[in-house]
């Protein structure tokens, strides 16, 4: 993510605002992506805990206790962290009054935010049967494209799973996550324009370092998203709403990775913020 300059949705995003890094770095995603789906079932087959849910292990009100602690316990580490660095955090709530203006344009709070996207999982949830995802379509699209110069696609054991046969045999447009995908895109395009935000970044040079790091990011992040089960979206965000204590374990490597990452960041000519 930190030589990607981004994670799935922020490539997204990149892409729709008008930043051509993010197209590098969707483009390696889906590489990645796809060398993840061909060594799929090796990593099925390593050693593992098995499937741990928070709500079995400790009841309802128990599992949303601990998700709970968990979260209290990284705001705390966090705050005490930032307030020590820098003396101050940016607040939860913002201080500045609503109005239409700023709700189009923006900034929106931290909170405000946080409360969007769960009411957007909320709403996918509850339309689609399933958490909200957004890498498994980079590696359909792969697919695809190899399946057209005579990949044999179909007996890699990764899309011989249900419910990736389905995908692999209609249309792109019938896979959810694509049409989310598509959707994140034009919101950013949307979102950008409406702030008067759009560059013309798409048209900038990047130097050499640049190209070869969001490449690179872009393609560890699509190779980890298939074997951890989805990016921070859908192993993350969505894990931890499902009380998967592989959410947990996903922040975990996430951190660890990111703490290397951002000490590469200034080889491949990006900027640490």
């Amino acid at each position: 993510m930190q030589l990607g300059d981004g994670c799935a949705s922020g490539t997204l995003y990149h892409t729709g605002g008008g930043d051509a890094r993010g197209i590098l770095t969707l483009v390696g995603f889906i590489v990645g992506s796809f060398i993840g789906s061909i060594h799929y079932a090796w990593w099925m087959n390593t050693p593992s805990l098995g499937k741990i849910s928070l709500i079995q292990s400790f009841g309802p009100v128990g599992g949303l206790a601990v998700n709970f602690a968990i979260m209290a316990f990284i705001f705390a580490v966090a705050l005490w962290l930032e307030r020590r660095r820098n003396g101050d955090v940016e607040p939860l709530f913002s201080r500045q009054p609503w109005n239409l203006s700023r709700v189009v344009k923006g900034p929106w709070s931290w909170v405000a935010g946080g409360v969007v996207l769960a009411a957007g999982n909320f709403v996918v949830l509850a339309l689609s049967g399933k958490p909200w995802g957004i890498t498994s379509a980079f590696a359909l699209w792969a697919a695809k494209l190899s399946a057209l110069v005579g990949y044999p696609v179909q007996s890699l054991p990764y899309w011989q799973t249900p419910q990736n046969a389905a995908a692999l045999h209609h249309s792109v447009l019938q896979n959810l996550e694509t049409t989310d995908d598509i959707a994140i895109m034009l919101g950013a395009l949307l979102a950008a324009s409406l702030a008067g935000a759009l560059t013309k970044r798409y048209l900038r040079p990047m130097p050499w370092q640049m190209i070869v790091g969001v490449l690179a990011g872009g393609i560890l992040m699509g190779y980890g998203a298939r074997i951890a089960f989805g990016c921070n979206i859908g192993a993350y965000f969505s894990g931890v709403a499902s009380f998967s204590l592989h959410g947990w374990e996903w922040f975990l490597g996430a951190l660890l990775g990111s703490l290397l990452g951002v000490r590469l960041r200034p080889v491949c000519r990006l900027q640490n913020r």
